[in-house]
């Protein structure tokens, strides 16, 4: 099953949602302890966000795996987007199609809330995920990351 959560209060298990996003932020190099995942997650539902969840859960109701995104406004979609930060499914859950549902899930959900466009991601050595976009029908290319930090450090 897969839940859709855009409030904090939503969550149903915060421990297990922060021990499972503390797994990706390990896997793309941005280590934290789960006192700063929490922290993070609660300021991406803060207030009137545009943030998601994609929660899926299984028969117990223990989460399995998630997708975490935003809608934004698009001058070359016309329309709103919806962008994919993560995606990320325990191990013990791999290979038994929940991010397919997940992703599947979103694609429904966007389609019902007006969302042309989904954009997402990933680093071009992560060669399981490339594989796993093209399989779902999304374009892969190679694009240039920018960013830059602002504020103190």
């Amino acid at each position: 099953m897969i839940v859709t959560i855009k409030k904090y209060s939503e969550i149903p298990d915060i421990d297990k949602l922060c021990q499972i996003v503390s797994k990706q932020m390990d896997f793309i190099g941005s280590e934290k302890n789960m006192e700063n995942v929490k922290d993070a997650v609660k300021n991406t539902l803060k207030g009137d966000t545009k943030a998601i969840f994609f929660l899926n859960l299984n028969e117990k109701m223990d989460i399995c795996g998630f997708a975490f995104g935003n809608i934004s406004s698009g001058l070359e979609t016309g329309a709103d987007y919806f962008w994919l930060n993560e995606l990320h499914v325990e191990s013990e859950h791999r290979r038994k199609k929940v991010a397919t549902e997940i992703i599947t899930f979103m694609e429904n959900w966007a389609e019902e809330n007006n969302i042309k466009y989904i954009a997402a991601m990933t680093d071009k050595t992560n060669k399981n995920a490339a594989e796993f976009y093209k399989k779902m029908g999304y374009e892969v290319s190679e694009v240039l990351w920018v960013d830059k930090r602002i504020g103190k450090k």
